[in-house]
């Protein structure tokens, strides 16, 4: 990856000491790359998952990422999760981390992983910290930016 096709990876937790969950995470994170930049942390309820717990949740940005693929990326970020104590089974709604790959510069992917992340024209909580890193980065499918994903989501749900 160049400078110009940015990995932006969307991290949450819901258990523990959540900021130093995030903490931890960026610091695995910037290992590989040349430059990463951080959105504010915002807190959120869970989305479709049932938890009592809110999630802390943040994106980076990894400028000049050393990942090859996003095959690879996905599977060093699965890697990480493991490593900052994340139980993966598929009903357990609490994470210590949760690492998702939200884009891979401007590929898109239809098998694993898929991008961009099918899910992030419909969450706040990834949009937000999106807009405020890489505001006029365009989604490669829909075209637009994030700013307008943000407005758009907005819109339909009515949220100031």
């Amino acid at each position: 990856m160049n400078s110009s096709s940015p990995v932006l990876i969307g991290l949450g937790t819901n258990l523990g000491q959540r900021k130093k969950n995030l903490e931890l995470a960026r610091a695995e994170l910037d290992r590989f790359c040349e430059k990463l930049e951080a959105s504010s942390i915002i807190e959120t309820k869970p989305v479709g998952i049932s938890s009592k717990n809110d999630f802390l949740n943040q994106v980076v940005c990894l400028h000049a990422a050393s990942f090859e693929t996003p095959a690879a990326t996905l599977k060093t970020l699965i890697e990480l999760e493991l490593k900052l104590g994340r139980d993966r089974k598929k009903n357990a709604p609490d994470r210590v981390i949760d690492l998702d790959l939200l884009y891979f510069g401007q590929q898109v992917c239809s098998s694993e992983p898929i991008l961009p992340h099918p899910r992030l024209q419909e969450r706040l909580f990834v949009l937000e910290p999106l807009v405020e890193l890489v505001p006029d980065f365009r989604h490669p499918v829909f075209g637009k930016t994030q700013q307008q994903l943000l407005a758009d989501l907005k819109k339909r749900k009515r949220v100031g």
